[in-house]
């Protein structure tokens, strides 16, 4: 988190230029690898909440939460694709009985 006071440094020069005032980041982790991040300015005058790091945790651990379930449906519906090729090509492989069953010799 940082609250923007010149500095001198080109980062915060370039902030202060474009008007933010304070920021603040988290990384968003799915599966614990590095999905993404998310980034907040504020342009207001005053410092970013103190609980910032915490809210956004929060936010991102939703964030992430939705984004592995998005992904495990999509990875069931791929599943059962694949069952449903499967069991069509098993039963293009079964020959007709003619209508009876047979057990085979017993």
């Amino acid at each position: 988190m940082a609250n923007y006071r010149d500095d001198g440094s080109e980062i915060t020069r370039t902030a202060l230029s474009v008007g933010t005032r304070g920021s603040a980041g988290a990384p968003i982790l799915v599966d614990d690898s590095l999905w993404g991040s998310i980034i907040v300015q504020s342009k207001v005058g005053r410092p970013l909440p103190d609980d910032i790091g915490s809210r956004l945790s929060e936010f991102t651990e939703l964030v992430a939460l939705a984004i592995a379930s998005s992904d495990a449906r999509s990875e069931l519906t791929a599943s059962r694709a694949r069952i449903v090729v499967a069991a069509d090509a098993a039963r293009d492989d079964v020959p007709p009985s003619g209508g009876e069953a047979t057990l085979g010799p017993m």
